[in-house]
């Protein structure tokens, strides 16, 4: 059969503002559907105000959710099937958590951990039960501590003395046994550390990385092999660096950015739909988004979602629109803005693309399966070889954008 004309593939992103009467001072934000509408609605804490508000659908008026001042995250702890709210909470220097009515309201501040600075909180079965726990990290108390999910009352497990200011704390099966290890972004101790999960008890914390004033970790398969690598920002540095797991041990840095002027954080998020993670980076001081493509094996140059954002503070992703891709959200400081960038496919060039029964030679796993969520798309959207039947030779080489491949 003849190819098939299609359309090359770029991103554009244009930008909301989430306005309301609660503004000094965003923190944070992120994305759950906590009415069970089916739409992604958002959130965002205030330092100054002490509140975290919410904003229906991503358009709908701002509501005061409840007081929050700091990080949070979205878990469902007592395992009734809807997300409840876990909170760091800044000014108060304490943990809480809130049952979710399922209607977008929460209940009473329930405070499991008190601490000096308060600055990381996350949720992940540590210990193998089916249910979620939550592990904080405290910065002025240089402590990581693991709360044992019990039908949902949590309890301490375990604190652990840590590299001094522990920013940033995530869990993540580093060593490939099947269950879940934590990793530590310590801030005033200038590296990257990560504890072995023993089951009951954790193992001497091991470094993976140095570097000026590391402000947040994530895991992601970045090379889809199997296992999880991390994403790391050294504020400090102005550098964004790639660490690939080698099963017990990580290689060498790999830099994906060293002149991100203030880097407040890195995040991982498959932007662009070919089912590899890419890295999402926002910049304090270059008021800047910059978004980096995964090509599998390596990371392309950056692309600017945005350009003109003020003190960026937080970014996260979610499908707020309902398009089926992710787009991003931001939090900034020094302009006092509320931000979402819609993640939008926009036709530039003609290009040939496979017709169908073909796929798309991406490494490290099986392209078929992809045919089945874009079809005649994703080769050039990854901008990859398409290759038809048990064919090796390349039918088409979607490379229409300039970029290498």
């Amino acid at each position: 059969m003849l190819l098939l004309a299609a359309a090359a593939l770029a991103q554009t992103w244009p930008a909301t503002e989430l306005t309301g009467d609660i503004v000094r001072n965003p923190v944070n934000i992120g994305a759950a559907d906590a009415d069970g509408d089916g739409h992604m609605d958002v959130f965002v804490s205030f330092e100054a105000d002490q509140l975290l508000t919410r904003y229906g659908n991503a358009t709908d008026p701002q509501e005061v959710v409840g007081d929050g001042s700091g990080p949070f995250v979205f878990a469902d702890l007592d395992g009734d099937g809807d997300e409840d709210l876990v909170e760091a909470h800044l000014n108060d220097d304490l943990f809480a958590w809130r049952e979710s009515h399922g209607d977008g309201t929460f209940g009473t501040r329930q405070t499991f951990h008190t601490g000096n600075v308060p600055a990381d909180v996350a949720a992940a079965d540590l210990d193998g039960d089916g249910d979620l726990d939550v592990i904080t990290a405290t910065f002025e108390d240089d402590e990581v501590a693991w709360f044992r999910n019990e039908g949902g009352m949590l309890t301490l497990e375990q604190a652990l003395s840590t590299d001094a200011g522990p920013e940033s704390v995530r869990a993540a099966d580093l060593d490939g046994d099947g269950d879940l290890d934590m990793v530590v972004a310590a801030f005033e101790a200038n590296r990257v550390i990560w504890y072995e999960n023993l089951g009951n008890d954790w193992g001497l914390a091991q470094e993976i990385g140095v570097g000026g004033g590391p402000i947040s970790v994530r895991a992601a398969d970045f090379d889809n092999d199997g296992d999880h690598d991390l994403v790391v920002a050294y504020s400090e540095d102005d550098a964004v660096y790639v660490y690939r797991n080698l099963g017990r041990s990580f290689a060498l840095p790999e830099a994906i950015s060293t002149d991100a002027d203030g880097v407040a954080i890195a995040i991982a998020a498959d932007l662009d739909g070919d089912m590899l993670p890419d890295i999402v980076v926002g910049t304090r001081l270059g008021n800047r988004i910059l978004w980096f493509r995964n090509s599998g094996e390596t990371f392309e140059d950056e692309e600017e979602i945005a350009v003109d954002v003020d003190g960026v503070r937080e970014i996260a992703t979610a499908d707020l629109d309902g398009d089926g891709d992710l787009d991003v959200m931001s939090v900034s400081v020094f302009d006092q803005r509320v931000l979402w960038f819609e993640n939008t496919l926009t036709a530039v060039d003609d290009v040939e693309t496979p017709e169908e029964g073909c796929r798309c030679a991406v490494s490290g796993f099986d392209p078929r399966l992809s045919w089945l969520l874009l079809p005649t798309l994703i080769c050039v959207l990854t901008r990859r070889e398409a290759i038809c039947g048990d064919s090796s030779s390349p039918v088409a080489s979607p490379t229409s954008s300039g970029r290498s491949q």
